[in-house]
Formats: structure tokens, C-alpha cells, sequence
């Protein structure tokens, strides 16, 4: 009797014991893509103006929201997602325009109590993304995150993204975690997800910490979709309804050829922006 309740026990701590292990080592690997990533993901703060007019009445407002981002190019270029800037009232009235111009933007980066001017550099509105260039880094040193080398990506697999709260809560960087859910060929290659991170124009990692891609709302071939998960949006976002669209995990490779175009717009801009300021003066 004595020697079956040992074995029983033996044979419980042997189950338990790999489980435990498991979870120790699932814990380390979110720490270490929270740890590798967290530096690379910036707030982007929006001074909007907002013109509504409705049968001939209009209404001016401007909004401030933030919202964010990723460096992609060491020289402060930082990706975005389209929606923060135009987004989209959920409902189809042709009497109704709206139109929305930037009037102010910065970026803040981890550890950092810096606002780092920056102005708008491209946007490619079929992909979702928007991007903003930092005017002057002042020497800062900023690690962007790569999209070479992109991971193959997975019907069932999980992948890992890192993003960061509002002011009220320090900035602080978190992760969360989506599925790959199912594949789209129309209109364009797309991964349907499953889950519940917030964090539209961010990438998402593989437990290994490569690039599988970027959550971004998507219109059907067809028009918007029926709305897909959102992220702690502005009240800007919330006027609008949410994005315009579905989300779904944009291909690693199809973003980093939008990077490379965003990278020549962006020295264009900046070229732009010294040349107007050199008149001003």
C-alpha cells in the first residue's frame, strides 16, 4: 500500500513538474520579445483638425489623441496606423464631409521626457499605414525594428506584439498576444487573426522575436468590412466608429517594401520642411 501511494506520487511530480517548466520557459520567451521590442515602440502624440459640415452648417474642433508606433529606420522614421489620422464616420450620407488636417505631431520614445517634433512623411492608405518623420533626433540614438528576414507565418500559430499605454499610465510597454486564424488571397494576401491585441499599425512576432507582420484595418474588394478588433483608440476614433474595415496581419514582406518607398518620402519631406523653414527665416 505504502509502495502504491509513492509511486501515485512519484508519477504526479513527474507530470507536474515538465508543465511547470513549460509555463517558465513561455513566461521567459514573452519577457524576452517585451525586453527586445519594448524600445522600438514609441507614442505618437496628434494635434487633429477637424472640419464637419452637414447642409451647409459647419463645425470646426481640433483633437488630440495619442497613438502608436514603430521605428522602422534608425534616422526616426516611425510607422503608424492610417486610421489614427483618417478615420471614418460609420455611417454613408453624402451630405456629410468631413475633413481632417494635421496640424501638430510628436513622438516620444522610451525613458525619454523629450517631445520630438515630427511631420508627416507618406501614407499608403490601401495598406492602413501612415508614416512620420522625426524633424532633428538631436543625436539620439533609436533601434528600429527589421523587416528583413521576415518569419513564415501559420494557420494556428501564435504571434506576440508589444505596444504601450497613454500618459495616465506611464508609457508603460505590454504585450498580448493573437492567433493566426486562417489566410486571405483577396484584395491581397492577408492572415485573419484571433484575439485581442490592440495594436493597429504594429508588428507581430514570432516567439523568436522575427517580424510576422502588421495588424492593419483592410477593406474588402467589395467595400469596408464589419468592423474587426480595435485598440485603445482616441475619442476621435471613437466619434468615428472604430476602423474602417477588418483587421488582419498585413505579410511581413508586403509592409517592408512600403517601408522602402516611406524612407525616400520621408528624406523628401524633411528636404521640404528645411527648405520652407529656410524661407521663413
Amino acid at each position: 500500500m505504502k509502495f502504491s501511494i509513492l509511486t501515485a506520487f512519484i508519477a504526479a511530480l513527474l507530470l507536474i513538474l515538465p508543465a511547470q517548466t513549460l509555463a517558465g520557459d513561455e513566461a521567459e520567451s514573452y519577457r524576452n520579445i517585451l525586453d527586445a521590442k519594448a524600445g522600438s515602440i514609441v507614442t505618437v502624440k496628434l494635434i487633429l483638425k477637424v472640419k464637419i459640415s452637414f447642409m451647409g452648417q459647419g463645425q470646426d474642433m481640433e483633437n488630440e489623441s495619442e497613438v502608436p508606433g514603430v521605428v522602422v529606420h534608425e534616422k526616426g522614421l516611425i510607422m503608424i496606423a492610417d486610421e489614427a489620422l483618417e478615420p471614418q464616420l460609420p455611417i454613408d450620407n453624402d451630405q456629410i464631409d468631413v475633413k481632417i488636417t494635421p496640424l501638430g505631431m510628436t513622438v516620444i520614445f522610451a525613458d525619454d521626457d523629450e517631445e520630438y517634433d515630427a511631420i508627416l512623411a507618406a501614407k499608403d492608405t490601401n495598406l492602413g499605414l501612415a508614416f512620420v518623420q522625426v524633424k532633428d533626433l538631436a543625436g539620439k540614438t533609436i533601434a528600429p525594428v527589421s523587416f528583413d528576414g521576415a518569419a513564415t507565418v501559420a494557420v494556428g500559430q501564435e504571434l506576440v506584439g508589444v505596444s504601450r499605454y497613454e500618459k495616465g499610465f506611464d508609457y508603460a510597454a505590454y504585450f498580448g498576444t493573437i492567433r493566426v486564424a486562417g489566410e486571405v488571397f483577396s484584395p491581397r494576401p492577408l492572415f485573419a487573426i484571433d484575439g485581442g491585441f490592440d495594436g493597429l499599425g504594429l508588428p507581430l512576432f514570432t516567439r523568436d522575436g522575427k517580424v510576422a507582420g502588421v495588424l492593419a484595418a483592410q477593406e474588402g474588394s467589395e467595400g469596408a468590412g464589419g468592423g474587426g478588433a480595435g485598440g485603445p483608440m482616441s475619442m476621435l476614433f471613437d466619434l468615428a466608429g472604430g476602423p474602417a474595415g477588418d483587421v488582419f496581419l498585413l505579410p511581413a514582406d508586403t509592409v517592408h517594401v512600403t517601408i522602402e518607398q516611406a524612407k525616400l518620402k520621408a528624406a523628401e519631406a524633411l528636404k521640404k520642411a528645411a527648405e520652407e523653414a529656410e524661407s521663413e527665416e
